[in-house]
Formats: structure tokens, C-alpha cells, sequence
């Protein structure tokens, strides 16, 4: 039951507000004895003039000390808690009102002359001759002439037979602790009221982060909390929005790598089929030749030989296609960035593969604008990209299509495109083309399924975005908007385009 921070809360609260009754009562008992003994004062203030004004308590400049004696005992009568006594000059007890002889024969006389002239607000205390250290309220008054007085009447208000406090004889105590007590019992029903409501949000953020914590991917997400919302709530609206926000990201994280684990049992699956099927063709057509070569004519001779090459040069296409794919995905991987013109390398590209589209029956044309500017990536890498995305359009076509490469200066940079007149994608597998190992309906059994993979991570490292345009029987356009690069200048310091 403690382990609740609403009731916790409540008792840390409950606690303070006896803490502060406790003191509450101590300062009213301190203030409240000092209003009784200022009221006290204030109202016996006359005391002692009453008793030194009478007849002959001076004679002949002296004090009538027997006089004076003499009224002591009526005035014993008349205030039964007042004691008083006859001073000299120097404060020293010449005769007194009680029963006792007092412990202390001399009183100190600052606080008499500070009552007789009022230069300290009330109450004032003085020396109380019956008690070794105590000092109480009193009425004094000179005898004789003031300036230079013959002595002093002092009386003690309050003797030690008077209460010490109004407070122990009367109903202030009691109120004050019926007061106190209703003061805890109010402080425990709110407290509990409140912070159960103040604490809510709390408790439901602590079952999120608990269901969270036993099912990241599967339990509920919390719902987002508006960024507005948060920079204007408390602490807690914070909290929610931060957990919120990396509860997402969290569990996101671990989706892309439960997918990225699928992916990589399915790449080696495929990888395993693709690589024991040419493998296989290349060992039964080897082990052909090795058994039957003697009885083999030349043109049967060269044909399997010609057919084992067709699948070694497979098998080889596919292994560094996936040693590619494997560099991309380091972690580690960065681009290598230099300064070139893309327009040159792509020229380049479609003179290496010319022979090759012009033996299948394809026209392929390049048209590269001369005031393209250059490009800062990595040269091998849009290599790669621009070779794999040449090599599937030449795969696609058919003898008779067109293949067309162009390189034109684009708002910012430079646009590539490559088109071809080929059997084009349905508009349900557009979608999937750059995903691993995937292949069409048309996609011919020498097709890795990887090529267009490694475009999209190359394309993803230098935070180029490629856009796809196909329709069936029709043809397809791949075309990346590339950003200007730096240039080189005479110093050969880089330096950002114009």
C-alpha cells in the first residue's frame, strides 16, 4: 500500500501539517504569554505610583522606610499576586511584601529607569528577587525627586503562585488541538483526493512503460503527444511525450530489425539457391567434359565448354553482387566524395555496353548536356548504380526496343534518366523492385534479384531520391535527381557550387 505515491504524498503532507501545528502552537504560546504579561503590565502600571504617592514615604529626603512597610501588607491584600519591594538608590532590597526573605538583595535598576521613561514597548522585564535567574513583569515607581530619586517602589506582577501560561488553564490549548487535529484529518481526505487525481497521469504512464517493457513491438502504443502540448504542459505532459516519442522510436528500431533479420534469412536462402544452381549446371557440364571428352566431337566440346563459362561468369556476377550489397550495408560505409562529372561517366558506361545492346537488337543512345554541372558522391559507387540500372533496362528489352540515357542540368543539379521501351512492371510489383532477390514475372532466370537493391542503398548514402515511372508492355524511367557538386579551384581547395 506505501508503495503508492498518491498515499505516500499524503502522508508527507499529513506530516507537515503537524510539524506546522506543532509550531503554529509553540509561537502561539510564546506570543499569547507575551500579550497576558504586556495587558498584565499595562494594567498595573500604576501599582507602584499609588504606594509612593501615599503620605510621608518621604521624610526629610529620606525614605520612610516604616511607612512603606507598613502599607506592604495591604497591598498584599488587595493584589495577592503582586510583590513588592522598597529599593535604594543602587537597587538594593531595603524591605519587601512576602512571607520569605527573597534570594537576591539587589534588582538591576536598567529595566526600572527603561519603565519609568518608556523607551522599550511593553512588556518589560525586570529582576524577580525570589528566583536566582527568572525576570518578570513589573510597575516601578521613583521616590522623591525623580531626576535624582531617593529609591524605588518595585513590584513583581505575577508571583510564582500565578499560572505560567494562559494557555495550560485555559480553552486556547485545547482549540488549538482540536484545530490541529481536524487540520490532519482535512489534509488526509484532500491529500488523498488530490494527489490520487494529480498522480493519474503517473500511474497510466508507469502501465505503459510497464506493458512496454514486456512487449515493445506488440503492446499499445501511447498515444502521441502534440509537441505544442508538451513545451506548454508540466513536467509530467514531458514525460509523456518524451516516452512517447522514443517508445515509437523504439519500437520502430526493433520492427526494422526483426524485418532486417527476415531479410537476411531470406537473402541467404535466396543466396544459396542462386548460387547451387549455376554451380551445379557448371560441375554437371565440367564432369561431361571430364568423362566423355574423348568421345565429345569439337563442337560439342565447345558448346559445353561454352555453356560451364555462361554459368561461371553467372556465379561470379552473383557472388560480387552480393559482396557489393554486403560493403553497402556496413554500418561503416560512407561515401567517398569527389568532385566529377556525371555526364562523362555516364557516356562512358553506355560505350562499354553498346556492342552488347547492339547483338541483342537494342538502340541505345545517350544524350548528355554539355552545361551539366559536376556532382561530389562517390565515383565507384554511381558507377555501380548507373551500371546496374543499364544492365537491367538491356535484360528487359526486347530486340527492336530503345534504350535511352539522359544527363541534364536540373534545378540545383543534375538529372539523370534511363528509359527503355522494355515489358515495363505492373503497377503491384512497382513497389517491391528494389527489395532483395526479388524478381518479376518477366525477369529472366539470370537475374540476380539484387542489382536494383544496391541502387536504392547507393542512392540512400548520398541522400539522392530515385523516382520510377512503368506501365506494362510500355516501358520503364528511372530518374535521380543528383545535387550539383563542388568544384576544384586553381588552388585545388573544394569550394560550393555558384
Amino acid at each position: 500500500m506505501l508503495r503508492s505515491l498518491s498515499l505516500r504524498l499524503t502522508l508527507v503532507l499529513a506530516a507537515l501539517f503537524v510539524l506546522l501545528g506543532v509550531v503554529f502552537i509553540l509561537i502561539l504560546q510564546h506570543f499569547t504569554d507575551m500579550y497576558r504579561e504586556e495587558v498584565n503590565q499595562r494594567m498595573n502600571a500604576d501599582l507602584a505610583m499609588v504606594i509612593a504617592r501615599e503620605n510621608r514615604t518621604i521624610d526629610k529626603g529620606a525614605i520612610d522606610l516604616p511607612r512603606l512597610t507598613a502599607l506592604l501588607p495591604y497591598v498584599m491584600k488587595v493584589n495577592p499576586a503582586a510583590e513588592v519591594y522598597v529599593l535604594d538608590a543602587t537597587g538594593r532590597v531595603l524591605a519587601f511584601s512576602g512571607p520569605t526573605t527573597p534570594v537576591r538583595t539587589t534588582v538591576d535598576l536598567a529595566p526600572v529607569r527603561a519603565f519609568l521613561s518608556m523607551t522599550q514597548p511593553l512588556p518589560i522585564l525586570g529582576t524577580d528577587p525570589r528566583a536566582a535567574a527568572a525576570r518578570r513583569i513589573f510597575s516601578a515607581a521613583a521616590l522623591g525627586d525623580a531626576a535624582r530619586p531617593a529609591g524605588y517602589v518595585y513590584a513583581v506582577l505575577g508571583s510564582d503562585s500565578a499560572p505560567a501560561s494562559a494557555l495550560s488553564h485555559g480553552a486556547v490549548l485545547p482549540l488549538a488541538a482540536a484545530a490541529l487535529a481536524a487540520s490532519l484529518l482535512f489534509a488526509l481526505g484532500t491529500g488523498l483526493v488530490l494527489f490520487r487525481a494529480l498522480t493519474g497521469r503517473l500511474r497510466r504512464l508507469a502501465d505503459s512503460v510497464e506493458r512496454f517493457r514486456h512487449s515493445p513491438t506488440s503492446a499499445p502504443m501511447p498515444e502521441a503527444v502534440p509537441a505544442v502540448a508538451a513545451q506548454r504542459g508540466d513536467e509530467i505532459a514531458r514525460l509523456d511525450a518524451a516516452f512517447s516519442a522514443l517508445a515509437r522510436q523504439i519500437a520502430e528500431q526493433l520492427r526494422a530489425l526483426e524485418r532486417t533479420d527476415r531479410d537476411r534469412r531470406t537473402a541467404l536462402a535466396h543466396a544459396s539457391h542462386d548460387l547451387r544452381t549455376p554451380l551445379a549446371a557448371l560441375q554437371g557440364y565440367l564432369q561431361t567434359l571430364s568423362l566423355k571428352g574423348a568421345s565429345l566431337d569439337e563442337a560439342q566440346r565447345r558448346h559445353y565448354l561454352g555453356v560451364a563459362l555462361k554459368h561461371s561468369e553467372r556465379l561470379g556476377r552473383l557472388i560480387d553482387q552480393v559482396f557489393a550489397l554486403a560493403k553497402l550495408d556496413d554500418p561503416d560505409a560512407r561515401p567517398q566524395r569527389e568532385p566529377f562529372s556525371l555526364g562523362e561517366l555516364a557516356g562512358d558506361i553506355v560505350e562499354k555496353h553498346r556492342l552488347r545492346a547492339e547483338s541483342g537488337g537494342v538502340a541505345l543512345r545517350a544524350d548528355i548536356a554539355a552545361d551539366a554541372p559536376p556532382v561530389y558522391a562517390d565515383i565507384a559507387m554511381f558507377e555501380r548504380l548507373i551500371e546496374n540500372l543499364l544492365d537491367n533496362a538491356l535484360k528487359f528489352t526486347p530486340p527492336g526496343g530503345r534504350i535511352h540515357v539522359a544527363l541534364r542540368r536540373a534545378a540545383g543539379g543534375v538529372e539523370l534518366a534511363i528509359e527503355d521501351t522494355g515489358c515495363g512492371i505492373d503497377a503491384a510489383d512497382l513497389p517491391q523492385i528494389f527489395e532483395r532477390f526479388y524478381r518479376g514475372p518477366a525477369a529472366p532466370g539470370a537475374s540476380s534479384g539484387l542489382g536494383l537493391a544496391i541502387v536504392r542503398r547507393v542512392a540512400e548514402l548520398h541522400g539522392v531520391p530515385i523516382d520510377v515511372e512503368s506501365s506494362p508492355a510500355t516501358g520503364t524511367r528511372f530518374v535521380l535527381q543528383v545535387p550539383a557538386g563542388r568544384t576544384v579551384s586553381t588552388a585545388g581547395e573544394l569550394s560550393a557550387p555558384a
